[in-house]
């Protein structure tokens, strides 16, 4: 199938491509795993890496294949997991509706893995204060056999997506859309370190109390939970406003990019970007995690009025997606891999009784970065925070784990660029008659 677009700004590409760029971002710890899939890696097929040159490196195989003679040719043969261990994975988790056995992270069994792992080490970082006014950050990390490997992720500082409305004068004016999103979203992350104090996953959060949370969801997608079989619409991307930040790189030749936001049964996603198969069981709708609220009484779900929604209450369906976040756990766990997604219900939002948009939605998220409360993204300012990634391949069943704590004593301009865009769509939209809002102030 083609895949989301993968964004990747001029801007970024260029700055990743100058080596000559003096350092100026400091990778205080971190570490990375590689599943590189042994049937769809350039980097594997093209002989660029000998991964048993890696600090760590090890095989899984969990495949089913139709006849002997496949698998003699094809099965990895020095699997950490044998083919017990495999069913085994579905152990973790059941599906509340069926009582089936669940595998959440259902790519384990669509290849045979390369495992590959290391400490952060980078040769190279950069920060720079990007055009939009966007906080990059990029990374350049040696690898056996003379291979590189390089990532990087922006975040909006001041992220808010915004609305123009007419007030009474008939004058327009920017006003926040469904409220503080970045003050929420710390707030949501405190509640989830405060319910799960011993998650050696959160160790990095915890390290930044009072922190600014930015989800990662570029490029994320919802299952139209009216009709998730239909093949005319059968999910809903979300508006590019609606980006907080974003996340890509490449590895060896592999080029990967943020995973994006799980709306649904993480089964779900990864069974239909691999196959594009809509059919039941696995587009239905109690995969799908949205409860149709009652504006006047949220919280309840309103399934009795249509056979659409199966949830009996918003608190019910968040209690399953964090049990899907313990199972996200558990299965790679098994595999050496630390990490518990991160839940947000999304209370906060005030409900308008329609399924677009993120009200009544609850969100697993694998992908985040927090900065430290005495950052200041500007061009000479510093900032230190941490992250988690998991980067999917963008042509192939390969997995990322990314995960570090960073600083920048002193952050750059983009010198790639020598006008503010911000300015000049603002400009264009007025020359145009059109303006962003008529008292947007070309000197914010």
């Amino acid at each position: 199938m083609s895949r989301l677009p993968i964004f990747v700004p001029a801007v970024i590409a260029l700055a990743v491509a100058q080596g000559c760029t003096p350092n100026n971002a400091t990778m205080v710890s971190g570490s990375f795993t590689a599943f590189l899939a042994a049937s769809t890696s350039t980097s594997v097929l093209n002989d660029e890496l000998d991964v048993t040159k890696f600090d760590n490196s090890s095989e899984v195989d969990c495949r089913i294949f139709e006849t002997e003679d496949e698998e003699i040719a094809l099965r990895l043969p020095n699997s950490v997991l044998t083919a017990e261990d495999c069913l085994a994975l579905s152990d973790f988790g059941t599906s509340t509706f069926s009582g089936d056995p669940t595998l959440q992270e259902g790519w384990l069994v669509q290849d045979g893995y390369y495992i590959v792992g290391e400490d952060f080490k980078p040769w190279r970082g950069e920060a720079l204060v990007t055009t939009e006014g966007d906080l990059q950050l990029g990374f350049h990390q040696d690898l056996p056999s003379g291979e590189d490997f390089r990532f990087l992720f922006v975040v909006d500082p001041d992220f808010q997506p915004t609305r123009c409305e007419v007030d009474a004068a008939g004058k327009t004016a920017p006003v926040n859309l469904d409220g503080d999103w970045l003050g929420e979203w710390s707030a949501s992350v405190e509640a989830v370190l405060a319910a799960h104090p011993d998650e050696p996953s959160y160790a990095a959060l915890k390290n930044y109390p009072g922190g600014t949370v930015y989800f990662i969801n570029a490029f994320s997608y919802q299952w139209n939970p009216d009709d998730p079989n239909t093949f005319d619409n059968p999910f809903w991307t979300m508006p590019d406003e609606w980006g907080a930040g974003t996340g890509n790189g490449k590895f060896s030749q592999e080029f990967f990019s943020n995973r994006t936001v799980r709306f649904a049964e993480p089964i779900l996603y990864s069974s239909y970007e691999a196959t594009e198969d809509q059919t039941d069981p696995v587009v239905s709708p109690e995969n799908i995690w949205y409860c149709d609220q009652d504006p006047a009484a949220p919280g309840a779900c309103l399934n009795a009025t249509t056979t659409k929604y199966v949830w009996g209450s918003k608190d019910e369906m968040d209690a399953r997606v964090d049990a899907v976040a313990d199972e996200v756990r558990d299965e790679l766990a098994v595999l050496g891999v630390n990490l518990r997604p991160l839940v947000e219900t999304n209370a906060w939002r005030v409900v308008d009784g329609n399924p677009p948009g993120l009200d009544g939605w609850t969100e697993l998220h694998y992908n985040w970065v927090v900065l430290d409360s005495a950052s200041v993204v500007e061009k000479g300012g510093s900032v230190k925070g941490a992250f988690n990634f998991v980067m999917d391949g963008s042509t192939s069943t390969s997995r990322f784990f990314l995960n570090g704590e960073f600083e920048v004593d002193r952050i750059k301009g983009d010198i790639w660029s020598n006008q503010d865009l911000q300015e000049l769509k603002a400009q264009q939209a007025a020359d145009a008659g059109q303006p962003l809002c008529e008292n947007f102030n070309l000197e914010d």
